[in-house]
């Protein structure tokens, strides 16, 4: 992944620093590599938000299709917290309603107890995100499994299974509920 990152960043204005901490890393260079991110993050954060959210539209349009753990190096500190997070949070304080994708990626790429709600609010702008019905799906689930699900939790998993559009993967979710959770 980082290797078709840095072949696109590289090819762009203002994102050269961020191409060459994908090099650092594919190298196995980790400190060479923070240096270069801290100096791309240092220059992005003072960019007007239009060009923040493009920058993030490209990053996390890259990473949604591919499971994200914790030690994703495309989501290195303090470049989530000072850049890509804020930018998000920007994004959703936006009177823009209509763009469901900052809710989904905050939900999908972020751990905290707003997770869920922002899944929720990208379902609530656009009832046909597949993704963040799926990502809220599983995060129920686990809820579930692990018993801090709540009754609401369970009648939401419901309308989330019913919602969704590919017939196996809705399939899929029923039969896991009709063992685990209904």
């Amino acid at each position: 992944m980082l290797e078709l990152l840095q072949a696109e960043a590289i090819k762009r204005k203002g994102w050269t620093q961020y191409a060459q901490y994908c090099a650092c890393r594919i190298n196995g260079d980790r400190q060479a590599a923070l240096k270069h991110l801290q100096s791309f993050t240092t220059q992005a954060v003072r960019w007007e938000l239009a060009k923040r959210k493009q920058f993030v539209v490209w990053l996390l349009s890259h990473l949604e299709p591919y499971p994200i753990t914790s030690q994703c190096p495309a989501l290195e500190e303090p470049f989530v917290s000072t850049f890509l997070r804020p930018t998000l949070m920007s994004w959703c304080d936006e009177s823009e309603p209509a763009d469901a994708r900052p809710f989904r990626w905050l939900g999908m790429f972020f751990q905290g107890d707003d997770t869920k709600n922002h899944l929720a609010k990208a379902i609530e702008i656009d009832p046909a995100e597949q993704l963040a019905r799926i990502t809220l799906l599983g995060k129920i689930f686990e809820e579930c499994f692990d018993g801090t699900a709540s009754a609401g939790d369970r009648d939401m998993a419901k309308s989330l299974m019913a919602g969704i559009e590919d017939e196996p993967t809705r399939d899929y979710w029923m039969q896991l509920a009709g063992k685990r959770l209904i």
